[in-house]
């Protein structure tokens, strides 16, 4: 599964992926170079996720990477990993007066995050059921 949370006010859009694991979603999609590489050196074999740059052909864009059975707390980790890649990106230094950019922006992706990986598992048991594998 792969998805997108566009935060405006940044001008960004954080790219969301979900595979059975961190290396098959890794290999599958394959971000970036350095991704893969540790992926294909077993780097991610235990990982829940991961947060890192996903390179296209018009930009680079903020990525995070998921299991398919992952914690809201491991989505804010990553989420929080996220949110430092984009305000170092944007040239907002992580400080005291940026606490309120740093909270917002966190807030918004852990709740958006949430709600993208429940609906893709709605879909997703939708599925088997209408195959019968449920």
């Amino acid at each position: 599964m792969k998805d997108k949370i566009k935060i405006d006010i940044f001008c960004e859009e954080v790219i969301i992926i979900q595979e059975s694991t961190v290396k098959e979603a890794v290999l599958k999609h394959k971000p970036n170079t350095d991704a893969i590489i540790k992926a294909n050196d077993g780097y991610f074999d235990n990982a829940y996720g991961c947060a890192t740059w996903y390179y296209n052909k018009e930009a680079y864009s903020p990525c995070m990477i998921f299991q398919q059975e992952v914690t809201e707390n491991e989505i804010a980790h990553e989420a929080a990993h996220i949110t430092f890649m984009i305000m170092d990106n944007k040239g907002l230094p992580n400080t005291e007066d940026n606490e309120e950019v740093f909270c917002y922006i966190i807030g918004y992706i852990v709740e958006k995050t949430v709600n993208i990986l429940k609906n893709a598992k709605i879909k997703n048991n939708k599925k088997r059921e209408s195959r019968g594998d449920a």
